[in-house]
């Protein structure tokens, strides 16, 4: 979806099957009561070249960006890439992004401001993901309740994990709350509280 002047869309996705590529690009995406922007939890699973999301505001979501449910490992997308994103009025019924079971080739967040959440970036142990990159972000007042599991809670065991050049402010929780938590490289970042 390419939005034009401003466009919004109210809602999120539910994708299932073969997707090849979900794209969005300048666009706005308000919740509109919503819980997910990219639901994959499905019993058909989802395999895609491409999850591509660009210059998009996401606003809202009581739960997720994206969430792939930990019930069963029907998940196998080539790349997943954020980049200049605006995510804002994020619920903490979840984590951010967060995804529990399936096949990556790589997770990117690039260039974006995200605001609020719960376990911001959560990949679990169940997962087979070669590269995270998070980078060039504004971070801000993430992983506030106390159940949350940190700001970056990867228990997949990635290839390559770099958290580079970031700004995070307001972290008032851990950076990893949770046991078997992989250490990211990091380099470049501010902290600001």
């Amino acid at each position: 979806l390419k939005g034009q002047d401003a466009a919004v869309f109210k809602g999120g996705f539910k994708l299932s099957g073969a997707v090849g590529t979900f794209a969005t690009d300048n666009l706005e995406v308000v919740a509109n009561g919503g819980d997910i922007f990219i639901n994959l939890d499905n019993v058909e699973g989802v395999t895609a070249e491409t999850i591509d999301i660009r210059n998009t505001v996401i606003d809202g979501f009581s739960k997720s960006v994206i969430y792939a449910s930990n019930t069963a490992d029907k998940f196998d997308i080539a790349d997943i890439t954020f980049y200049n994103v605006v995510v804002k009025n994020q619920g903490t019924g979840q984590g951010v992004f967060d995804l529990r079971n399936g096949r990556y080739g790589s997770f990117t967040l690039e260039e974006s401001t995200c605001t609020g959440g719960r376990d911001f970036l959560r990949i679990d142990a169940p997962c087979v993901i070669n590269a995270v990159y998070v980078k060039n972000n504004t971070l801000d007042n993430l992983n506030n309740p106390a159940n949350a599991g940190g700001v970056l809670c990867v228990r997949a065991t990635p290839t390559t994990y770099e958290v580079t050049g970031n700004i995070f402010a307001n972290i008032v929780n851990s950076i990893s709350g949770r046991t078997a938590a992989m250490k990211p490289k990091m380099k470049k970042n501010v902290w600001y509280n």
